[in-house]
């Protein structure tokens, strides 16, 4: 889940990193109105402020971004109430770049002004951005501080609330963590991903309640699929999701994406009807990809509202590589499973009906689960 730290607004308070945990990149955000009102010239008589967290250059840690900059100095009037406006913008200080976010603070009391990033705020894994403040009343505005830069953090993933009744995973695996709960034997394999050491191995994400996902993409970068049979056994996935922890195979809002034991493509989409769902029918819907071991594969499963269309998807490399699979259906009732619950592979447990279903020894990274667009970074 993604982790959010209290952190040092000025350098009398120990830990000097001032950042948040970032997981995707954005067009530039708007302007707030503290910045797009003021003049272009300095028109007010006080000095530019200067910044002061984060140092500059510095790689930040997962947390909340906070900027804090030195307040500017009153030329004459020291009466005269100001607000700061700060910007942040893409790229160094050798790069034009692009405005991504600006938004005012009050004056603080203390000789300095700190302003934290909203969350919606998103920035692109150990990319550099510079940032600036100028002070304003009405509109007069100081000279800008000096630009100063750090490098976004990281991203290590999270599940997190997107405010407007949806939820996001995003799971990159590439450095021995997983945000999911692991079960069975799932092992790290450096620079690759997670390994599933047998059909009983999958790894749980669990979407915060009262969130869902009612349109969606659910994708992941897969390697080490091969044939291992002559036929469709055995009939394993690759990525999955059903409602709560009820038995998987009785679970009324199943989802799952096969690699069926011949390199034959199947998948079944059930929206809380049992009696009404759709699936892959007969061997002519369900044709055989040449998946290799040594080649490496993105899967997608998107399903959409007005028109409710179900689409799978999967291609050579990554989620711009050549489609070797693509079949869509229409269905019905809306997918709304609370609480919503994903899988890497496909979960089992003894008693159950059915049997282990994952595909064993497949490697899985960079899981995405969200109504946005799977971001370009989610491809490395």
């Amino acid at each position: 889940m993604k982790h959010r730290s209290t952190l040092a607004l000025v350098c009398l308070v120990s830990a000097a990193a001032c950042s948040r945990q970032s997981s995707a990149p954005v067009s530039p955000s708007s302007t707030a109105a503290a910045t797009s009102h003021v003049n272009a010239d300095a028109t007010l008589k006080v000095t530019a402020p200067e910044n002061q967290s984060p140092p500059g250059g510095q790689t930040l840690t997962p947390g909340d971004l906070v900027l804090v900059v030195k307040n500017s100095r009153r030329l004459y009037d020291p009466t005269m109430r100001l607000t700061y406006s700060f910007e942040i913008w893409s790229d160094g200080t050798d790069v034009a770049g692009f405005l991504r976010y600006a938004g005012p603070s009050a004056e603080g009391t203390d000789g300095t002004t700190s302003h934290t990033v909203p969350a919606s705020v998103e920035l692109t894994p150990e990319h550099i951005y510079k940032w600036r403040v100028r002070s304003y009343v009405g509109l007069d505005n100081s000279e800008y501080s000096a630009w100063s830069t750090f490098v976004a953090p990281t991203n290590t993933g999270y599940i997190r609330s997107l405010g407007n009744g949806s939820a996001e995973i995003y799971d990159p695996m590439t450095d021995g963590r997983t945000i999911g709960s692991i079960h069975g034997a799932v092992n790290f394999v450096p620079g690759v991903g997670f390994e599933m050491g047998a059909r009983d191995s999958w790894i749980e994400y669990v979407m915060p309640e009262p969130d869902t996902c009612n349109a969606c993409e659910f994708s992941a970068i897969l390697n080490h699929l091969h044939s291992v049979s002559n036929d469709e056994d055995p009939k394993d996935s690759v990525i999955s999701a059903r409602v709560g922890f009820s038995a998987f195979n009785d679970n009324p809002y199943r989802l799952s994406v096969d690699k069926r034991g011949n390199n034959a493509v199947a998948w079944r989409f059930i929206t809380g009807d049992a009696g009404s769902y759709i699936e892959t029918l007969g061997t002519g819907e369900r044709p055989i990809v040449n998946f290799r071991f040594a080649n490496q594969y993105f899967v997608e499963a998107r399903w959409t509202r007005n028109p409710s269309i179900f689409t799978v998807t999967y291609r050579q490399d990554n989620a711009t590589g050549p489609i070797l699979y693509r079949a869509s259906k229409a269905y019905g009732r809306e997918y709304r499973p609370h609480p919503l619950v994903a899988y890497a592979g496909r979960p089992w447990i003894g008693g159950e009906r059915g049997e282990p279903s994952t595909v064993a020894g497949m490697i899985i990274r960079q899981l995405w689960l969200s109504p946005n667009p799977r971001p370009a970074f989610a491809n490395r």
